[in-house]
């Protein structure tokens, strides 16, 4: 027998393995160690999968097969409107965490990081970043623009507060 199947799933993705009966004689029944017995199942989780099958004559053969469950990534605490002191620049920054809720790896415009990102973009361009992880399971487009030439300050003596004019 040939089995065809993943190596290995996104988090939250299904994946198929089918069986190919090379030889032997009409018909087959199959028994997944999953409990299933059809030619086909479904996978969405890690761990080893087997079959046996057998023929009408009773002649049986087994195999196995291992698969993977990568985590995706998620983007928390986005911020793109930290501008420096003099207001010429200003910030992107986020934290990146994988399904089971630590830092991931991951690639931004083709560049790898580990759990977060910051970059600095002059005031008022735009930036564009591709993050992606490094499984292809996810791919996130992050675009935006910030002009950090209309901020202001208000307040009293006592208290100042940046305010957006603009």
């Amino acid at each position: 027998i040939n089995i065809n199947h993943p190596d290995e799933l996104c988090d939250n993705e299904t994946g198929t393995a089918d069986v190919e009966v090379l030889n032997g004689t009409p018909p087959y029944s199959y028994n997944w160690s999953t409990g299933e017995s059809s030619s086909s199942i479904d996978i969405s989780d890690s761990g080893t999968y087997s079959v046996t099958v057998t023929d009408d004559n009773d002649c049986s053969q087994s195999a196995s097969f291992d698969v993977t469950v990568r985590p995706t990534i998620s983007i928390e605490n986005f911020n793109d409107t930290i501008c420096n002191p003099s207001h010429t620049s200003y910030a992107v920054s986020f934290d990146v965490v994988n399904s089971n809720g630590n830092p991931a790896d991951f690639i931004v415009n083709g560049e790898s990081f580990t759990g977060s990102y910051t970059d600095s973009f002059p005031s008022g361009d735009s930036y564009n970043l591709n993050v992606a992880d490094e499984n292809g399971c996810n791919n996130y487009n992050l675009t935006g623009a910030y002009d950090c030439s209309c901020i202001t300050y208000a307040g009293t003596m006592s208290s100042l507060n940046t305010v957006q004019l603009c």
